[in-house]
């Protein structure tokens, strides 16, 4: 679970909250203003964030500077994508990342899924700039949490420019544990997005209030990180119960024994030249001793 501050971040698919693992190499003060949780992905799927403050009412509302809201702040594989407030009555909200992306002078809203990278062998010099700054980010959502006051409409606004990454060089992901990245999944014109500009109380503007860092793996890449533990290997079926085998492992460890036991017309022969020999066994056999008669003569001449 990630909390900090009072204030909890959970990613979820399914609404199902995605289970959160520690870095056993990596440790955080607990003054931090920064948790670091991994995740297990699940491929293709939409992903929501849920966040919300503990107990019931905003950190320091009454004790801490004055403030009108809480500002969550989304970053996915480096890019800004938008954000959400929390203020004093709401107590907890769950949203899915819905995304209002700018697309030839018009607006598209667009959910956000976890997707396999694509790699390529070759990228223009543009893409290679870009991939230099977004392999550095890749496989990280994270949420920045500031204090914030001054509420107003941003009548400017027009939707976010985003580049998510497409593909990637297989150069560029060696020595790195990294399978996923984020994509954007099927959306929906918008006529007239919406958002509002806050201002961060002057606590807030040297470093976010809180951070929370979700760094997204395959399951396979977790284990090589050593985050969660291998896989054991499975016990062999013939040192297994037969009353626990289920009947396709039956019918697996007899196919199994077939194979591995030698055919009655194999063992016949076999038998057949053991009791015969074969002509360069006789070839190569020492002679056999000649038994001779010996007589002795006991009689005397005289």
């Amino acid at each position: 679970m990630a909390v900090l501050k009072e204030v909890e971040v959970n990613i979820a698919v399914n609404d199902q909250n995605l289970e959160e693992c520690d870095d056993p190499d990596e440790t955080t003060e607990e003054s931090s203003d920064l948790v670091v949780k991994y995740i297990e992905v699940v491929s293709e799927a939409e992903y929501s964030i849920k966040f919300s403050s503990l107990g019931g009412t905003l950190p320091e509302w009454r004790t801490g500077p004055k403030y009108e809201a809480l500002l969550f702040k989304f970053y996915v594989d480096g890019q800004h994508i938008g954000g959400y407030t929390l203020k004093e009555h709401e107590g907890q909200r769950e949203k899915k990342v819905v995304v209002n992306v700018q697309e030839n002078g018009s607006c598209r809203e667009q959910p956000l899924l976890f997707a396999k990278i694509l790699t390529t062998e070759e990228q223009t010099i543009a893409q290679q700039e870009d991939t230099a700054f977004l392999t550095a980010e890749l496989g990280k959502i994270v949420v920045e949490v500031n204090r914030v006051c001054n509420g107003r409409l941003d009548e400017g606004y027009r939707g976010e420019e985003i580049r998510l990454m497409e593909t990637i060089t297989e150069k560029a992901l060696k020595g790195k544990a990294l399978s996923h990245g984020t994509r954007f999944g099927p959306g929906k014109t918008v006529e007239n997005p919406t958002r509002r500009l806050w201002d961060i109380i002057a606590e807030d503007q040297a470093s976010p209030f809180a951070t929370f860092e979700f760094r997204y793996r395959s399951k396979k890449a977790l284990q090589h990180m050593l985050i969660i533990p291998r896989s054991p290997s499975p016990m062999p079926l013939e040192d297994r119960p037969i009353e626990s085998l289920t009947r396709e492992e039956l019918m697996e460890l007899v196919q199994q024994r077939r194979k591995n036991r030698p055919s009655r017309i194999t063992a016949r022969k076999f038998k057949h030249e053991r009791d015969l020999g074969s002509e360069d066994d006789e070839a190569h056999a020492p002679p056999r001793k000649s038994k001779k008669k010996v007589v002795i003569d006991l009689l005397d001449e005289d």
